[in-house]
């Protein structure tokens, strides 16, 4: 039983990470790559280093100009 809730765990772990990249992915091709591309920038990282990609996925950003 001990086995199943940790490969249930693992899996699910596994899933929140994928769809967190994926979502990082999706959202990079949203943006209108217009300045300031801060957004940008931090989404391409995202995608570059998965463990920063799945963070970011589960995070919006704003992104303004300020001129």
């Amino acid at each position: 039983m001990k086995s199943i809730t940790k490969e249930f765990l693992a899996l699910m772990i596994w899933l929140a990470c994928v769809y967190g990249w994926g979502a990082n992915l999706f959202k990079l091709f949203d943006y209108d790559f217009e300045p300031a591309y801060k957004a940008e920038a931090l989404r391409i990282t995202g995608v570059m280093l998965p463990p920063v990609g799945i963070v970011m996925g589960y995070l919006t950003i704003e992104d303004k100009c300020t001129h």
